[in-house]
């Protein structure tokens, strides 16, 4: 055992990572591979295949194999690169389309925009590859949902996935009564987090907390209800929409419905429309995505001003993050060259200073 715990230190001590490879008198090639060391097992393989030559050219040729290689990667990642609009069907959690997608696609960066409950439909914006590090300049602040509220009975969720805690009588209700009922909370407020939400209390999903029979303390949060339309109701249910802040919980938001008609409420539906200006009719079911109906960044980000740079030393500037002195007031913009998005700039005073850069 210890004699093969003495030959994988001498072989570790053989890789150009090392730092005391130099130190070791190792051959020139070894010491040249030392700053390819960030492409990790490619570079690995290159250096097995270069210990059976030994001739300049050699070298040379799997330099240039090794940098083409990467940038091939890098231009094929960002050929696939763009934004997805699932109507996410009921049953499936947000998660799980992100994963069946980054299976599908091969691609491991897969990320959405606002979290669908499992038992909710409608629209998820999803970005593959170098878009996911634009998803947090995506407006998102306001979003519309279309929810079934079923009155008389409350479940421990706020939703039909739940069990039943608690039933009350229902009121006969009037046309009048509920829009009333409705503008009382068409306004900014403070309202209950759910128990079973994905906030985080201790350290731990709310969730994971309320199936383990935890007692969590009563939590709040600031949000805004811009605008509540009521669309049907019978002496069981009423259906609504409802705009509201980036945040909102729409389970919470019937349950207060309920409250303020003096019973009791669960959402049984609930449908997502909307996220800024994006709507779900421009959305398709998951098993009917293709590589066709990816969004290119440039086209979903179009709020943001643009600037295309066409001094040499600016676009080195923009490409490497330092600072641009440019003759603008825009305080959020896209620093471009021939139409490609280099890096998020925004202002600080007199310059702007890079806060995001792109593989581009």
């Amino acid at each position: 055992g210890r004699e093969r715990k003495t030959d994988k230190n001498r072989e570790r001590r053989d890789l150009p990572h090392s730092p005391g490879f130099e130190k070791a008198g190792k051959s020139p090639w070894q010491r040249a591979f030392r700053p390819f060391s960030v492409y990790g097992s490619v570079k690995l393989g290159i250096i097995k295949l270069l210990k059976e030559y030994s001739t300049k050219s050699d070298i040379l040729f799997a330099f240039r194999l090794l940098h083409n290689f990467r940038w091939e990667s890098i231009l094929n990642r960002m050929k696939n690169s763009g934004f997805l609009f699932i109507d996410k069907e009921e049953g499936v959690s947000s998660r799980r389309v992100d994963n069946l997608l980054r299976k599908k696609r091969g691609e491991k960066h897969v990320g959405h925009l606002g979290t669908l409950d499992p038992f909710a439909s409608g629209l998820l914006i999803v970005a593959i590859g170098e878009a996911t590090k634009r998803l947090p300049y995506l407006s998102d602040d306001r979003k519309t949902y279309v929810a079934t509220l079923v009155l008389g009975k409350e479940t421990d969720t706020l939703d039909l996935t739940g069990k039943v805690i608690k039933e009350k009588e229902v009121p006969a209700l009037t046309k009048e009564e509920i829009l009333k009922a409705m503008e009382n909370r068409t306004k900014t407020y403070e309202q209950e987090i759910p128990s079973f939400s994905a906030t985080h209390y201790n350290g731990k999903r709310r969730y994971d907390l309320a199936r383990e029979g935890v007692k969590i303390p009563v939590l709040k949060k600031t949000v805004s209800v811009y605008q509540r339309n009521l669309l049907q109701f019978d002496s069981s249910s009423i259906v609504f929409s409802a705009e509201v802040s980036k945040g909102t919980y729409i389970r919470s938001l019937g349950k207060d419905l309920a409250l303020e008609l003096d019973t009791l409420g669960y959402l049984s539906k609930l449908r997502r429309t909307h996220i800024g200006k994006f709507s779900v009719e421009d959305a398709l079911p998951l098993d009917k995505i293709s590589n066709g109906n990816i969004l290119p960044m440039d086209k979903v980000l179009d709020d943001i001003d643009s600037y295309e740079v066409t001094n040499a030393n600016d676009i080195k500037r923009a490409r490497h993050g330092n600072e641009l002195n440019l003759p603008l007031a825009t305080p959020l913009l896209f620093i471009k060259d021939n139409q490609t998005i280099l890096a998020l700039y925004k202002k600080e005073g007199n310059r702007y200073v890079c806060v995001k850069g792109f593989n581009q």
